[in-house]
């Protein structure tokens, strides 16, 4: 930890990273490698850590990466461990069939699930990287038929400078999200590195079979509710474009959910589709979130006080999971979160915008 303080924010901070890297290498003098993670403050502050870490990689001789997660910055562990893949034993053989390894997707309980899902399928998975890089899974990386890339334009710097390049076959279907779009998903990957579809769409039924009852009671309790998005009218086509969410398909999931979904939209040249919501001043949005038949409203901000004043739920990213099990409990987790009552039996008491 460099433990930047208040002075350091102002002053900078390579000071305190250089004692931390020195202090690393006393402690660990048998260390293959440093890995440094950096925060949205060194970012804020403008330290060039990078600079840092390739200057004292040459003084301490010892290989220091750098990634930096606020700022998607995973460029030198990548490489590292690319690198490492191709001088492995493993990139002189032929590719092992029915084997992949998956790049870019969200580490959790849904990527469990989503492997255990491949092997039901008779498809291994041999390494798992980005955002988390385990450098000995690069020594069979190669071993694979194929690498799955996780649909997120935010990764594209990465995947552009060290995966796309290695000698192996390269796919990037569009992200699990949904019973639908992971049936397809599992049947492309399972295609891809030679498998059997039709025993990947087995898994799938065989899968789906113990989570019937609770997709069923979910998808009937949010044909209740609406959603809603604001956006401006350059922006709307972000909704359709999962890439630029994070790679999840956020429309067409909610949709299949079973909820319905409203589009505020910021429209001052009458240009925005009729079945939009339109609004031209700050005054017009706050009716029609007061108004509006929706439950909740999407918005990245944790604190965002507009839909609380107009007493509606909040609603991220963070609610959405990929695979089978993920889609159940992002249902539940949605219906849930509509039928909260404290942002309407409170709205009235939410803080004005100027505090």
């Amino acid at each position: 930890m460099t433990n930047l303080r208040q002075l350091d924010v102002v002053h900078g901070g390579a000071a305190r990273l250089e004692a931390a890297l020195r202090a690393a290498v006393r402690a660990c003098p048998d260390a293959e490698a440093i890995q440094i993670t950096g925060t949205c403050v060194p970012t804020v502050i403008g330290d060039d850590a990078r600079a840092v870490t390739r200057r004292l990689g040459r003084r301490l001789r010892i290989p220091v990466y750098y990634a930096n997660p606020a700022g998607n910055e995973y460029g030198d562990t990548a490489r590292a461990f690319v690198d490492r893949a191709r001088r492995s034993a493993a990139a002189r053989r032929r590719p092992r069939p029915r084997s992949v390894n998956l790049v870019g997707f969200p580490e959790g309980p849904a990527l469990d699930e989503l492997v255990a899902l491949l092997e039901a399928a008779g498809i291994a998975v041999r390494a798992r990287a980005l955002p988390a890089f385990d450098l000995r899974q690069a020594g069979d990386y190669l071993a694979a038929a194929a690498q799955v890339l996780y649909p997120n334009a935010d990764y594209d710097e990465t995947y552009a400078e060290a995966f796309e390049p290695l000698p192996i076959r390269t796919l990037r279907p569009p992200a699990p999200f949904g019973w639908e779009a992971t049936r397809r998903w599992l049947e492309a990957v399972a295609t891809a590195c030679g498998g059997d579809p039709h025993r990947a769409r087995d898994a799938v039924r065989r899968a789906k079979a113990p989570l019937r009852r609770a997709w069923r009671a979910g998808r009937a309790a949010a044909a209740a509710y609406r959603v809603a998005f604001v956006v401006d009218l350059e922006e709307a086509d972000r909704l359709r474009d999962p890439a630029r969410m994070w790679g999840v398909p956020v429309v067409s999931m909610l949709e299949e959910l079973g909820f319905g979904i409203d589009v505020l939209c910021f429209d001052d040249r009458g240009r925005a589709p009729s079945s939009f919501l339109r609004f031209r001043t700050p005054a017009e949005l706050e009716r029609l979130l007061r108004e509006g038949s929706f439950a909740a409203v999407y918005s990245e901000f944790t604190f965002d006080d507009r839909p609380a004043r107009a007493g509606k739920a909040r609603f991220a990213l963070s609610a959405f999971e990929p695979g089978l099990q993920g889609a159940v409990r992002t249902l539940e987790r949605l219906v849930e979160i509509r039928r909260w009552p404290f942002p309407r039996r409170y709205a009235a008491w939410a803080a004005p915008a100027n505090g």
